[in-house]
């Protein structure tokens, strides 16, 4: 009989060591693999590709918030003499929406496009350069100052990713 003080001698066995997962983590595959092997001008062009979609997406959001102060200056200005106050709202409306739509649209294929070109895929380097291009359009038309500059961030930051110095990153997948 035993008492609860009384130790039991099969709990001192040798336990076996725990199983390995299949899949490492992410933090176990990063330090199995050393550094970072993206170059240092990828890692800075695609930070500033993400910050050029962070500042189109803000310059959105404040061209929504002072939409009133542009429809009192067109109203006073008017772009055309038979424009009403009504037209003008509308239009000052659409402008702002479609640029906040353009710009979370712009941001989101940024993020995931500038994922892979972090692991060095060509054919995505090659569509954040239809992106960039397709939103410095889209912002030349409809954009305000503030999204003129996050087009010029991008655009600086594209042409990072065509340096000769990365050329060798990038490889066809």
């Amino acid at each position: 009989m035993s008492t609860p003080g009384d130790r039991d001698e099969s709990a001192d066995e040798v336990k076996a060591e725990p199983e390995r997962p299949i899949m490492p983590t992410a933090a176990e595959a990063k330090a199995a693999q050393g550094t970072d092997p993206t170059p240092r001008p990828v890692q800075t062009a695609i930070g500033m590709l993400f910050a050029s979609g962070a500042v189109c997406l803000i310059a959105g959001i404040l061209v929504l918030l002072f939409r009133q102060a542009q429809i009192d200056y067109q109203v006073q200005h008017p772009p055309a003499p038979n424009l009403t106050r009504d037209d003008i709202a509308g239009n000052v409306t659409i402008q702002a929406v479609l640029l906040i739509i353009a710009a979370v649209v712009n941001a989101a294929f940024i993020w995931l496009f500038g994922i892979k070109v972090r692991i060095g895929d060509k054919r995505s380097r090659t569509r954040l350069t239809v992106i960039v291009l397709l939103l410095g359009l889209f912002q030349f038309f409809f954009g305000s100052p503030i999204s003129a500059f996050g087009v010029l961030i991008g655009l600086i930051g594209l042409i990072m990713l065509f340096l000769p110095s990365v050329k060798s990153f990038f490889v066809k997948q």
